[in-house]
């Protein structure tokens, strides 16, 4: 098949592609949860997969009185929020490091650590405490919005102040918040059904 340079047979192609891919996204089953990635080259992957792999074995993930629940009730912040940035920081791995040089479970910088009193990051106790904190104060930074503290708690509170107080235009930020929200509302679901 050759490839005309008219505008029109570059419209039909690209509404061509678009029903393909609106008729796959029809055959995934309702119940499906969809999730979108933005891959490294900037295109976008949408799936019925979920982009991580099962969260290493926590203890009472949804109920239950864990230290992630204690120390977040201590400093105000729900605790299934709290889960959900650990789920997408870390997967519930103590002993996680990346390659910017974020450690633990809440994946604190060594510059967040110092801010908090985190002596040891590795510690989860210290590094749930920490990272609470910091999401706390992110919160009350931008006024309760989830979006903002989530991509500041990401990218660093100065970016979302560069870019106006919205999400800074990192894919890897924009993907952070959706994950993470993703994770909180699976994980409110389930402790509402739960409480039922």
């Amino acid at each position: 098949m050759g490839v005309s340079k008219t505008p029109l047979a570059g419209c039909r192609r690209v509404i061509g592609c678009a029903s393909v891919a609106l008729v796959a996204l029809a055959a995934v089953p309702c119940s499906a949860e969809i999730f979108t990635l933005i891959q490294p080259d900037g295109s976008l992957l949408i799936t019925d997969q979920p982009p991580f792999p099962p969260a290493h074995p926590l203890p009472a993930v949804v109920r239950g009185e864990h230290p992630i629940d204690a120390i977040a009730r201590r400093h105000g912040v729900d605790p299934l929020l709290v889960r959900a940035v650990i789920r997408v920081e870390s997967n519930f791995d103590p002993r996680a490091v990346s390659p910017k040089g974020a450690a633990g479970l809440m994946q604190l910088m060594p510059e967040t650590a110092l801010r908090y009193g985190v002596d040891n990051r590795f510690d989860p106790a210290q590094n749930v405490d920490g990272g609470v904190r910091y999401l706390r104060d992110l919160m009350a930074m931008f006024d309760g919005n989830l979006s903002l503290a989530l991509a500041a708690y990401n990218a660093g509170e100065g970016a979302v102040l560069k870019y106006g107080r919205r999400i800074p235009p990192y894919p890897e930020t924009q993907q952070y918040v959706v994950w993470v929200r993703s994770f909180y509302d699976q994980l409110r679901r389930t402790d509402s059904s739960i409480r039922k």
